[in-house]
């Protein structure tokens, strides 16, 4: 299947997935004003921490092997099945170790989350999710392995399609509370029908879900955990921190319209990583000469970058609009800060480009060092824009570390084609 094709597929999810955002925000700024819009972004970080934490070794790292046994199946002793039950292994023991810490620690994670303890329910129930997290992530990266995009979309459609029906009920009747329980079950939704698709697939057997450890698996994989593991430090926490720090240092309210801010730029960025990510990462990973995968990056940093400018240009000038159309007119405040936010966004797409050669071609701790780096850059630009310059000093710090990391990513490729090696760990 080639670029153009998987991203029209690609495209129809990401628009459902997108309008099911823009609707769920909608409704949450109108009846929870700016302060329920930021606290719905704390816990959305909260949740993207567990997803890692509990299938960090599966996305991209199951998509890569399946991808290369697939292309080239007399190339090792090792299966597809294999991977699929060390991923699997690595999901359920990770799934009940956090379960059991959320049980018993509900209380007290609601009021570091929402400084209330009127939100310990929510954990109990996302406790209950979380082995639902790894079939969902399990079954996604297989498919998406085996370039079996069709299905792979529907499940994420039956997501976004439950997020889009029951979240707008909920929130209209619970507000801040109901979103967020349409959020953890949207992941339960999305694992369970998983679930009985691959159950319908003949590539597939019931047999693969079980704890099988092999060594060479687990090393294998877990290089992608930590690799995700360093993603989660870089982003959802340092957004965690950031967001905590605004909320004492001004108000909630002040946080939700960073929040809003920070969504804009976020779903127009989905909107051309999100399809991009189906043909990039298994075609990279097949990829073996550096003419063929300097043909993949150079096509696809092309449509990105192209997409992204268009994007963020059209963003801009109609900024108000949107402002008033996702959020309400409470939230104008973001109209006179945004540009430096959605330039910078342009930038953070070519980064994200160059990083993924980072991530598929297995350079574990260069990869870890680069992220750990540029992610406590961010927050401390962060801290001392926002210190200085308030809520439009964050749109500085956040264009000056996507140049930054611009640059760097820059430097790491020349070298790696050029050169002929970077760091190779």
């Amino acid at each position: 299947m080639n670029l153009l094709k998987v991203s029209f597929i690609s495209a129809v999810e990401t628009a459902v997935k997108l309008i099911t955002a823009l609707i769920v925000i909608k409704m949450l700024a109108i009846y929870s004003g700016p302060e329920g819009v930021a606290r719905f972004g704390q816990f959305q970080n909260v949740l993207s921490i567990l997803i890692i934490l509990v299938s960090g070794s599966s996305v991209t790292g199951l998509v890569k092997y399946v991808s290369e046994i697939d292309s080239k199946p007399d190339a090792g002793a090792l299966i597809v099945s294999d991977y699929f039950q060390g991923a699997f292994t690595f999901g359920v023991i990770a799934s009940v170790l956090l379960s059991v810490l959320l049980v018993f620690n509900a209380e007290q994670m609601s009021y570091y989350v929402f400084d209330s303890k009127k939100y310990e329910g929510l954990f109990l129930y996302l406790s209950f999710g979380l082995i639902f997290i790894v079939f969902y992530q399990i079954a996604i990266a297989y498919l998406n392995g085996l370039r079996l995009i069709k299905e792979m979309i529907a499940i994420k459609l039956v997501a976004s399609v439950f997020l889009l029906l029951c979240g707008t009920v909920l929130v209209y009747f619970f507000g801040l509370y109901g979103s967020l329980f349409a959020l953890v079950g949207m992941q339960i939704v999305g694992g369970g029908y998983a679930l009985w698709l691959m159950n319908r697939l003949s590539l597939f057997s019931w047999g693969w879900f079980k704890l099988n450890f092999i060594k060479k698996v687990q090393v294998d994989l877990s290089y992608y955990w930590l690799m995700g593991l360093v993603t989660l430090i870089s982003t959802p926490v340092v957004l965690f921190f950031v967001r905590a720090h605004i909320a004492t240092t001004a108000s909630w309210a002040t946080a939700g319209m960073w929040e809003a801010m920070w969504k804009i730029s976020e779903l127009s960025l989905m909107m051309v990583t999100t399809a991009l990510t189906v043909y990039y990462v298994p075609m990279l990973s097949k990829s073996i000469t550096k003419v063929e995968q300097l043909t993949v990056i150079g096509k696809v940093m092309l449509l990105a970058l192209a997409s992204a400018s268009a994007i963020s240009l059209f963003i801009y000038l109609f900024r108000d609009f949107f402002i008033t159309l996702l959020f309400s007119s409470e939230f104008l405040e973001v109209s006179n800060i945004l540009r430096f936010q959605l330039l910078g966004g342009i930038f953070r797409v070519a980064g994200w480009v160059i990083a993924f050669h980072m991530i598929v071609k297995a350079k574990p701790i260069f990869f870890i060092t680069v992220e750990l780096s540029f992610g406590l850059l961010f927050f401390m630009l962060s801290i001392l824009f926002f210190d200085l310059h308030s809520l439009e000093g964050l749109t500085y710090a956040f264009l000056i570390n996507n140049v930054l990391y611009c640059l760097f990513a820059l430097i790491y490729l020349v070298m790696f084609y050029k050169v002929g090696k970077v760091i190779n760990v």
